[in-house]
């Protein structure tokens, strides 16, 4: 899955509680505390990377300064209509990963 805002709708319609982008593996969920692989396509560094900046553009007032420079940001940001959501970015063998947690409301 190369789209951001495709990846974070199938996660809530699916109530994923987690988000993995790892390079070297599927983007994957955290689904009743199983991690599944949402599809079998390995994420290269080029598409992890391409997801995590569309997570910073989602997020919309933040840029990836303190990411590139720090080599990890932690931040929080909605989407209308979606959902809550807490990003911890961070640089792992010269790749960037990330893991979402959607945050649910009762």
């Amino acid at each position: 899955m190369t789209n951001m805002l495709e990846a974070l709708q199938a996660a809530i319609e699916r109530k994923a509680s987690d988000i993995f982008i790892v390079s070297g593996f599927p983007m994957a969920f955290k689904i009743n505390d199983v991690i599944e692989p949402v599809d079998a396509e390995r994420l290269m560094p080029e598409a992890t990377e391409s997801l995590i900046r569309q997570i910073y553009e989602l997020e919309g007032s933040r840029g990836m300064d303190i990411l590139n420079r720090e080599g990890d940001d932690d931040f929080s940001f909605s989407i209308q209509g979606l959902g809550r959501f807490r990003c911890s970015a961070y640089k792992q063998r010269n790749s960037l990963a990330a893991v979402l947690r959607a945050v649910y409301f009762s």
